[in-house]
């Protein structure tokens, strides 16, 4: 079953927060991770979570801590979602692992085949399509696959590029100046 789960590497790590402010200054302190990279109140669309349509109002700061990717992950609204069946109020943790694939209804078939159910959709225009899978079984947590294309890839490599080099300063800047660090 390892060889049919774990089809493609890990490419981040999420961790639900209480504030992404607070959590980026640690990580930053404790971790050495950075610099991170944050959206607020991103906007999504065609949300939903275990199969019926909703709404979903968070905010994420990226950043690199050595090889694997740092999601900062902090919901804003009292919508039924995979942090608040994961963690009791005022408890945070681990929230999911990501993967990228072609093709993100086939991982949802294949997912489904392996018996780890399809729990959160949703969108972000043309450049953003994810879905969320139970695995708390195998994991304690779940997992995100994204659709794979040119701007995920420039994303991820962008953060990472971002933190090469990097002493600290302005630990933490919008979304926006992330753009830098694209390839040319």
């Amino acid at each position: 079953m390892i060889e049919e789960f774990i089809a493609y590497p890990i490419v981040q790590i999420c961790w639900a927060v209480e504030d992404v402010d607070i959590a980026v200054r640690r990580w930053v302190e404790i971790m050495g991770a950075g610099p991170f990279f944050v959206m607020r109140h991103i906007p999504l669309v065609n949300v939903t979570y275990c199969g019926i349509p909703g709404t979903y109002d968070h905010s994420a700061a990226l950043g690199q801590c050595g090889n694997v990717q740092i999601e900062l992950h902090q919901q804003h609204c009292d919508s039924p979602s995979a942090a608040k069946e994961l963690f009791a109020p005022g408890e945070y943790g681990i929230l999911h692992m990501t993967w990228c694939v072609n093709d993100v209804d086939l991982e949802i078939q294949r997912m489904k085949y392996l018996g780890f159910p399809m729990i959160f959709t949703c969108g972000s225009g043309t450049d953003l399509y994810t879905a969320w899978f139970d695995t708390r079984s195998l994991f304690g947590t779940y997992i995100e696959v994204y659709q794979d294309n040119p701007f995920i890839s420039q994303s991820y490599d962008a953060v990472r590029k971002a933190s090469i080099g990097w002493n600290g300063d302005n630990a933490l800047r919008p979304m926006e100046l992330l753009s830098e660090f694209f390839a040319s």
